[in-house]
């Protein structure tokens, strides 16, 4: 959902896959992988100098938790519980923040 990429894609050959091609860039080059909407996001963040980039950090996080679902080793991988509680703490911090944000932008 983040890259916006298929496990099929035309440019996964050879050794190359989803998985691979999300580490290779994580975390310098994040918005390499990212899908470019979402990109979009994270450049508008930065032009109204959001505190922290919170859109960047934001993915980031969402990342993180998508490579430590796909561990090679089954017994290294984050289990769906652990998941969805990352996730819901990733929610709950960035989209409420950004809520925060609008508000107090409306506000002053």
């Amino acid at each position: 959902m983040l890259t916006a990429k298929r496990p099929t894609d035309h440019l996964f050959v050879d050794e190359l896959n989803i998985v691979n091609f999300v580490e290779r860039c994580f975390p310098d080059k994040i918005l390499d992988v990212i899908d470019g909407s979402l990109q979009d996001d994270v450049k508008s963040a930065q032009i109204n100098m959001v505190a922290e980039n919170e859109a960047y950090q934001c993915l980031f996080s969402l990342l993180q938790v998508a490579l430590s679902c796909t561990r090679e080793i089954p017994g290294q991988r984050t289990t769906m519980k652990e998941a969805a509680s990352r996730i819901r703490s990733i929610k709950t911090t960035y989209c409420y923040a950004g809520e925060e944000h609008k508000h107090t932008d409306t506000v002053n």
